[in-house]
């Protein structure tokens, strides 16, 4: 099992977005992010708890941060690889990195008629840019 997370602020922010592409759900919109979060948060959490609390070794899980993949992406990868006990040249891991980058995927992939985007940014701190103080603060 591989678990990928991302900082909570960032991961219900890009949530948040996430659901506001969808007009049945225009109620998220007038709420706003910040009660978005709020309301989510508890979920988040039972998410995480469920995959610490699952029994699985470090045989069985390798867990990474998303920051430490996009921060770091070459070393994660070649962690990764080593985790699951397969072998791959420089070269290869990096043409791997390239083709399947934020960047790459966010060029061309669709998710609707409507040519809506999946992915959005992708960056790292957009909460802690989006949200107001007393929402990090919880």
């Amino acid at each position: 099992h591989i678990y990928l997370f991302r900082r909570p602020e960032d991961a219900l922010t890009s949530y948040y977005y996430f659901h506001l592409r969808y007009s049945h759900l225009d109620h998220v919109k007038e709420a706003g992010i910040d009660a978005f979060v709020l309301q989510k948060l508890d979920d988040y959490i039972l998410h995480l708890e469920s995959i610490i609390c699952s029994g699985l070794d470090t045989t069985q899980l390798k867990v990474i941060s998303y920051e430490n993949l996009v921060q770091d992406t070459h070393n994660v990868m070649v962690s990764l690889t080593s985790w699951m006990d397969l072998s791959y040249s420089k070269y290869e891991i990096d043409k791997s990195i390239k083709l399947s980058s934020f960047k790459c995927y966010k060029k061309g992939k669709k998710i609707s008629k409507k040519d809506i985007l999946f992915f959005r940014r992708g960056k790292i701190g957009e909460g802690e840019q989006e949200l107001k103080t007393e929402t990090k603060n919880i």
